[in-house]
């Protein structure tokens, strides 16, 4: 029994090590500094809400509205496991792009939870501290970490760019089953038989238009349940406000937040490669949903905090960034050799296409 306790210990280490080492030999080797920065910034995350967020004065602490750890701990989390199972599954684009999103996010959420470190007692998150009574409180512990966390996430996502922009061009970074020369602009509901010289570039444009639209709509209602009220609350002490009415860090904090979904959905949607743009759209979705998951819960587990609109709209956004994300480049690039457009309908309406294309003068 006691023979089996170091062993079966060691094995996690043992396969940690090992896929470090395949990492660091394979292709995602450029995203390994980023991929370990931001693990080291997931695990600080996910360790602050076991801290003490803020006491008062007689050392009093000031407790969440719930048990918000394990919640808290996965949100942080699970992002990094993401981008290291898209990396050890040959998907270094696609890692790269989720934490690059992220990063940019983190931005936002850092200063966000300055907010934490200069007056926790206006900062309304019940997810870390409710205050019970009006006395002064003051940043515990979980406040630096946080804010380490944050600062450790912008660096990795800075790492991930770095290491995307060295890569560029490399076939080892393509998107497997899609060819180095293709853009996404080809892959997002291209109109059958605009394959052709004449039609090819106009169709590229309007499916690359689409993309981006889609994302920026998506974005753009995420953003606005971002930069609402987060909850309402029969609780004198825990008073929820929108950005608007919010203190300086909270509403620059949230502003940031809301823009930089916006502007990651935005640029992911535009990037050149695939897997690029479905590993940012991935994290821009991930990063609202961080942001809104937290005050639903904290809902749905205290009577005195009722649900808002604002976390619901932003979840939808998130939803809809997912579903952009899901829908590019879901048909491969037709190079030379491969199936015509036609293959790609239904026996029935492909045996028709060449009929209609040609009453149609294509």
């Amino acid at each position: 029994m006691t023979s089996r306790g170091p062993t079966a210990l060691s094995r996690p280490l043992r396969g940690l090590t090992t896929t470090v080492g395949a990492l660091r030999t394979g292709t995602a080797a450029a995203l390994l500094p980023a991929l370990l920065t931001f693990s080291l910034a997931a695990l600080l995350l996910a360790t602050a809400p076991a801290l003490t967020a803020a006491s008062t004065g007689d050392g009093a602490e000031a407790e969440p509205a719930f048990v918000a750890g394990p919640l808290l701990s996965l949100l942080a989390l699970a992002p990094a496991a993401a981008a290291w199972l898209l990396a050890v599954f040959d998907r270094p684009a696609a890692a790269a792009g989720l934490i690059g999103s992220l990063g940019l996010i983190a931005v936002g959420r850092g200063v966000y939870d300055l907010q934490l470190l200069a007056d926790p007692w206006s900062a309304a998150r019940p997810e870390l501290l409710v205050p019970n009574s009006l006395a002064e409180l003051t940043a515990g512990p979980a406040v630096p970490l946080l804010l380490a966390g944050h600062a450790l996430t912008v660096v990795a996502g800075v790492l991930a760019l770095v290491a995307l922009l060295r890569s560029r061009g490399s076939a080892e970074w393509v998107e497997p089953g899609w060819t180095a020369d293709r853009r996404v602009d080809d892959r997002v509901d291209q109109p059958v038989g605009g394959g052709g010289d004449d039609h090819g570039d106009g169709a590229d444009r309007v499916a690359g238009a689409g993309a981006l639209v889609a994302a920026l709509c998506a974005g753009t209602i995420a953003a606005t349940g971002l930069v609402s009220s987060p909850f309402r609350s029969t609780d004198p002490h825990l008073i929820p406000v929108g950005a608007v009415d919010a203190a300086l860090p909270t509403l620059l904090g949230l502003l940031l937040v809301a823009g930089a979904v916006v502007l990651a959905g935005c640029l992911a949607a535009s990037a050149a490669d695939v897997g690029v743009a479905r590993g940012g759209l991935a994290g821009a979705a991930t990063g609202a949903a961080i942001v809104a998951l937290p005050p639903l819960a904290a809902a749905a587990a205290s009577d005195s905090i009722k649900v808002s609109a604002g976390p619901l709209v932003a979840l939808g956004g998130a939803a809809l960034l997912a579903g952009t994300a899901w829908r590019i480049g879901r048909r491969p690039a037709q190079d030379a050799g491969e199936r015509p457009p036609a293959a790609w309908l239904p026996p029935r309406v492909a045996g028709r296409a060449p009929h209609a294309a040609r009453r149609a003068g294509l």
